[in-house]
Parts: structure tokens; C-alpha cells; sequence
């Protein structure tokens, strides 16, 4: 095991089979560029297994981060996602989660993480949202 902090990444998409699949490689390409930033960055990523878009693929997913002690998980979300996936990540997590969303005008990446943000807010979560592209220091 790496003595590097250990940051986990999930990555989240639409709750439709249907749509869920349109995004799949979008949503994997952020996660591939998320990850590779944290290892930039000194962090050692551990990534979720699978784009989550249903609810036992979002407490399955956290419960092996946790296993895995890492000291807190980035949310994936570049694309509008079902809210409730990432607080049933977050509920299982019980650590520090940041929202992580593109910022790219052709995906509704803000609207996804304004919902999921907001969903965590109402059950008492903390959260902290960042919202650009990862080349942007303050992102």
C-alpha cells in the first residue's frame, strides 16, 4: 500500500438505462482526467468500479471506497445525475465528499451538481462543490 493520501472517485450519470448509456464514455473520460489530476497532485486515485446510475451500484461502490480507506471521494458528476444516487454514496461514505463538475456548455453538469449538492444539504451532509476545468488552478 502506498503511503500517497488515498482519494476515491465515483463517477455518476442519469437513473435511465437508455440515456445512462449515451453518457457512459463522457462520464468515464472526466472520471480518467480526475483521477490523473489527484495523481498529478501526490493523491493515489482509487476509482469506483463503474459509472453508478443505480442505487445498489452507488452503496456497493462507496462500501469498497471505504474498504479501501480513502480519506475522502470526489463525485464525479459532469452530466445531470439522479441526486439520490450520491447521497446514498454519501450516507455510506461518512467522509468528505467534494462535487466535481466540468464546467463545459454542452453537458448539464451544473444542474447535476446543484441537485446532488442540494439533496446532500437537505439530509445534513457536507459537501463542497467545485465547479470548472481541471486545468483551472481554483478547480
Amino acid at each position: 500500500m502506498s503511503d500517497r493520501t488515498r482519494i476515491g472517485v465515483l463517477s455518476f450519470s442519469d437513473g435511465r438505462q437508455r440515456v445512462h448509456e449515451t453518457l457512459r464514455a463522457g462520464i468515464e473520460d472526466h472520471q480518467a482526467r480526475i483521477a490523473a489530476t489527484l495523481e498529478a497532485l501526490g493523491a493515489e486515485a482509487v476509482v469506483g468500479e463503474d459509472v453508478i446510475w443505480r442505487p445498489r451500484q452507488a452503496v456497493a461502490q462507496a462500501k469498497a471506497l471505504r474498504e479501501a480507506d480513502v480519506a475522502g471521494v470526489v463525485f464525479n458528476i459532469p452530466v445531470f445525475a439522479f441526486p439520490n444516487l450520491a447521497v446514498l454514496a454519501a450516507d455510506v461514505l461518512e467522509m468528505p465528499v467534494a462535487i466535481l463538475s466540468p464546467g463545459e456548455a454542452k453537458l448539464p453538469g451544473m444542474g447535476g451538481l446543484l441537485a446532488a449538492g442540494g439533496a446532500l444539504e437537505q439530509v445534513g451532509m457536507f459537501q463542497r462543490r467545485l465547479w470548472g476545468p481541471l486545468d483551472q488552478p481554483a478547480v
